[in-house]
């Protein structure tokens, strides 16, 4: 008989709980921890998986040729500057949620959650995932904070991100996390709040899984889980009332499970 072969991949945790009516749930992807604070969390900073010593395996992206890697984090312009900013970071997921009315915060999360410009963001993460997270033994726990510089015009440009964690990472979630930081964030076009303020701050926390198992089982539990939240996006789409800002969360929702499935965008 043959052996069945297994292996470890992660499992993203999909956290905050989308009622859709009795006794019916949608998991969505995002990167809040309850109680967490707009104003960020300093109790994070404490490990550094940007460092020197934790920057595995990653070589920087040419986006710009000043681009950096400073206490921490990958930075284009002052290192510092940025560093100090984003130590007040708010926590632009949490926010979304609070304040549901307010298309700004909507749209910054989305971006966040690589739900933008044809999901291009969340397409790279998932490469991410897929080269480092593979074989990961403990759960890979971060928040990744970035500044947005704001552009003449509209809209702004990601120019310092910073990986932090409570605590040591094996060396995969620190590669990881700095491939989110360097090849898929710094760098890129971002929203810009109507704050008035050159710079914004903003942070998503990460926190990956170890799935033991066949890939097959985990294909076949992305891909139930898949066929239920296609199955609730029809019917939201069928019904003029709607929410459009719900519409646009399980919409992210159905890519962020379709990578996972193998099926295609």
């Amino acid at each position: 008989m043959a052996r069945t072969s297994r292996s470890k991949v992660a499992l993203p945790l999909l956290g905050v709980i989308l009622l859709l009516g009795a006794g019916s749930f949608i998991w969505l992807p995002t990167r809040s921890r309850s109680g967490a604070s707009e104003a960020g969390h300093s109790q994070h900073g404490q490990s550094d998986p940007s460092s020197s010593q934790g920057a595995i395996g990653i070589q920087g992206r040419d986006v710009d040729p000043a681009m950096r890697l400073h206490d921490g984090g990958w930075y284009i312009g002052d290192g510092a500057q940025h560093a100090s900013l984003a130590e007040n970071s708010i926590d632009i997921s949490l926010l979304a949620i609070r304040n549901p009315e307010d298309p700004e915060l909507l749209e910054t999360d989305l971006w966040a959650l690589g739900a933008s410009d044809d999901f291009k963001l969340m397409k790279e993460a998932f490469q991410c995932e897929q080269e480092f997270l593979t074989g990961i033994e403990k759960v890979c726990d971060f928040r990744l904070r970035m500044v947005i510089h704001r552009q003449p015009g509209a809209g702004g440009k990601v120019k310092f991100v910073k990986p932090t964690s409570d605590a040591p990472m094996e060396d995969k979630c620190q590669a990881y996390s700095q491939c989110l930081a360097n090849r898929v964030f710094l760098g890129q076009d971002a929203p810009m709040l109507s704050t008035g303020d050159e710079f914004v701050a903003i942070h998503m926390d990460h926190r990956m899984l170890p799935f033991t198992g066949d890939a097959g089982v985990y294909k076949t539990k992305m891909a139930s889980e898949l066929a239920g939240v296609k199955f609730e996006y029809r019917q939201m789409l069928e019904n003029p009332d709607t929410d459009p800002r719900t519409l646009a969360r399980m919409e992210a929702l159905v890519k962020f499970l379709e990578l996972r499935a193998g099926d295609p965008l």
